[in-house]
């Protein structure tokens, strides 16, 4: 069950807000799809098994151990062109065993090893200077053919290998490949130059473009600052009009209600809930002009177009056609054209398109890390750990990064929903014990419940409910609209029209963190009131302790226990897990599900702290809204560090987003933590398991996930939500 669960909060991680972004930013999928296209008109489909299967660029992760290899290669060889030939000899042999061991396992899965080949040389390719490049390479295709007999027994085609071998190599991205690419080669020049100047003779050109899509993205959608202040300027005139009519007492009254929507005005304007997701947007996107002369039946054309052919050189007075191209018949001279013909076929299928089609090899992988530490970031990183999951990544040592079992759950639609936060006040009992005062515990209660208000008021909350211990409050996209409405329903107005919960992404976000800071306040106010509160504990030992500027940490558990909260969250379907409308005391009321869900997470209680316990489903929301999130265990820093220790940090990232969370996150941005726990409902009353419990309710939170509900029969998920480090 436990596999089931984090194949859930894989897919989740895929599809979050934050996960997007990183595919926009370095996912090509277009483009890779195009050039599979075009490669598969050339290689039959059961010799490009190493990409078959993809659907994005491929990244090659070299790590430090096998840069190294690769780096010696070419200082050897630089030491052989100057006469260090023993030494190179030896080091060869070395080398060519050592590598066939690194890429065996690629080898046997794949049946070939061309792709690995086509990496090393785009690695080279930035590493080595430009006037060494062809002559270099020349010697590592050598290298290869070495390399594939030694593997012969896991290879089964050597076709593409071999045809790449063929390719005049360049630095160029295949975006800048263009017919100067090849002029190089001194005695292709002629070639090059008969190509531009006739190209339509030969080739259809057409600009290739494709349409590149960004799934997912997310635009600023502005609080309607009008309607919020257009609320409040109602209300005020409703209490000037009736103010003559009522005592001193209801006008108070009625100006903490239009203070309570100014509030919650001001939340949502500040707020951190703005963002709404929008449709996929796509832009159009030129691919390189290069792409359109590889594929052409050269030879046919030039034997089908001879004549046209040589009426346009005679014409445009071509000239560079070497000398031995031509025929002497007495004084006359004549192109000899099968030799001509046959002079650019060979440059055409044997120089020109290996070097395009290799190109387009490169263009379908990525080296990381690629050279320049600068450049790396956490990002891309953790992008490489989610493609890994997808069979994706190759690593040179194994990483073991293997393709994993996955789902597809859509998580778009549960993410728009709306959310009830129930929250429950504990310590009245040991308050009033020592008070011996209900008017004076109902004072303090009353203070502490209005700093709790306006949290859920700055985060666009409506609080429905005072429940005496603790308090409901519903979040939808229209919540705060709602609380004003009702606002001006208790001032004397119409019973609003409009019930209807809205749904939002943003609910679950906004919930959360209204949770957050509501355990923070909670902190707070019996840390501003402890001296207040002094007399209370004249029987701790600690009676002696300088109760100004202590820290929470540092009290005494009598003391942490006053004000603690416990919150619950429960996420749903308006209509479906909860309903909401005016009450037989006419008062705005919810009920349904979420709402019994929330309550009876609320009653959760650690000795230590406050707790926060949220359903899957508003965990879920809540995280595929994110911008950013990372593992509770996250690296670090990367200021200050070397080369080795940069890399060593993003691997362990890469190797932390392949394998997942576990459902452990750490959200920075909001300063909480999210720890999935598990719960067990069952009869026993007021058990305790490892000291987090619900008592006279019927569940239990469990260290080891064991999770069943004997009632229900159906399996229920939670996570505990911390103040980040908490």
């Amino acid at each position: 069950m436990d596999d089931s669960i984090q194949q859930i909060e894989a897919s989740l991680e895929k599809q979050t807000r934050y996960i997007s972004n990183l595919r926009n930013k370095y996912e090509d999928k277009e483009k890779f799809s195009i050039f599979f296209e075009i490669l598969k008109k050339r290689f039959l489909i059961s010799r490009l098994t190493s990409l078959s299967d993809k659907k994005d660029i491929i990244y090659f992760i070299f790590q430090k151990e096998f840069r190294r290899l690769l780096d010696q290669l070419y200082k050897e060889y630089m030491n052989f062109l100057v006469g260090k030939k023993e030494e190179f000899e030896y080091f060869l042999d070395k080398f060519e065993t050592d590598v066939a061991k690194y890429i065996e396992y690629y080898a046997q899965a794949s049946g070939d090893i061309y792709l690995i080949e086509v990496a090393i040389r785009k690695y080279y390719l930035q590493k080595v200077k430009d006037k060494d490049i062809n002559r270099f390479l020349s010697r590592l295709n050598l290298i290869f053919g070495v390399i594939r007999k030694i593997l012969k027994k896991s290879i089964a085609d050597e076709h593409i290998s071999r045809y790449l071998e063929r390719s005049l190599y360049s630095k160029e991205r295949i975006d800048n490949l263009g017919w100067d690419s090849f002029r190089k080669n001194k005695k292709d020049i002629w070639i090059v130059d008969f190509f531009e100047e006739f190209e339509d003779l030969f080739f259809d050109w057409s600009e290739i473009s494709l349409q590149e899509n960004h799934s997912n993205e997310y635009v600023e959608e502005p609080p309607d600052a009008k309607q919020i202040f257009e609320n409040v300027k109602k209300q005020l005139e409703k209490v000037l009009t009736n103010i003559d009519s009522n005592d001193a007492d209801v006008v108070i009254d009625n100006l903490n209600r239009i203070e309570s929507s100014i509030k919650i005005g001001k939340g949502i304007l500040r707020g951190v809930f703005k963002v709404e997701p929008s449709k996929n947007r796509s832009e159009k996107v030129k691919l390189p002009r290069i792409l359109n002369y590889v594929g052409e039946d050269i030879k046919e054309k030039l034997k089908s177009r001879k004549e046209i052919i040589l009426n346009k050189l005679e014409e445009k007075k071509f000239r560079g056609i070497p000398a031995d191209l031509f025929r002497r018949k007495m004084f006359i001279k004549t192109l000899d054209f099968d030799k001509f013909r046959e002079r650019i076929e060979n440059f055409y299928y044997n120089t020109f398109e290996p070097a395009v089609y290799h190109k387009i090899f490169e263009s379908m992988i990525r080296i990381w890390p690629d050279g320049d530490f600068k450049n790396l970031c956490k990002d891309e990183a953790r992008w490489i750990g989610m493609k890994a999951r997808e069979g994706a990544v190759l690593s040179f040592p194994d990483l073991k990064l293997h393709k994993k079992e996955s789902i597809h759950f859509d998580f778009w639609q549960i993410a728009r929903a709306v959310t009830i936060l129930v929250y429950d006040i504990r310590g009245s009992t040991f308050m009033g014990e020592k008070l011996h005062s209900a008017e004076k515990e109902e004072g303090i209660r009353k203070h502490f419940q209005k700093q709790l208000i306006d949290i859920a008021l700055k985060y666009g909350g409506f609080p429905v409910k005072d429940t005496g211990d603790g308090g409901i409050v519903l979040f939808s996209k229209n919540s705060h609209i709602l609380y004003m409405d009702f606002n001006r329903y208790r001032l004397g107005d119409k019973v609003p029209e409009e019930f209807t919960l809205k749904p939002s992404l943003d609910s679950p976000v906004r919930a959360v963190l209204c949770a957050k800071d509501m355990i923070l306040e909670a902190e707070k106010f019996v840390k501003d009131n402890l001296k207040n509160y002094e007399d209370w504990f004249k029987e701790v030992k600690e009676r002696k302790i300088e109760f100004h500027g202590i820290s929470y940490d540092k009290l005494p558990p009598e003391f942490k226990k006053i004000f603690q909260i416990g919150i619950g969250i429960a996420t749903g379907q308006q209509g479906v897990d909860i309903s909401f409308g005016i009450n037989a005391f006419g008062e705005p009321d919810v009920t349904g599900n979420l709402v019994r869900n929330a309550n009876l997470y609320s009653k959760a209680k650690d000795p230590n702290q406050s707790v926060i316990i949220a359903d899957a489903r508003t965990i879920y929301s809540f995280l595929f809204s994110l911008a950013d999130f990372e593992p509770i265990t996250d690296s670090g820093s990367f200021k200050g560090s070397d080369p080795d220790n940069i890399e060593k940090k993003l691997v362990k990232e890469i190797k932390e987003w392949y394998n997942g969370f576990d459902g452990q996150y750490r959200v920075k941005k909001y300063g909480v933590d999210i720890s999935r726990i598990a719960a067990k409902i069952n009869g026993i009353k007021g058990a305790q398991i490892d000291e987090t419990h619900i008592p006279e309710k019927r569940v239990i939170i469990k260290s080891e996930k064991e999770i069943f509900d004997t009632k229900a029969g159906k399996i229920k998920i939670f996570y505990q939500i911390l103040p980040e480090g908490g």
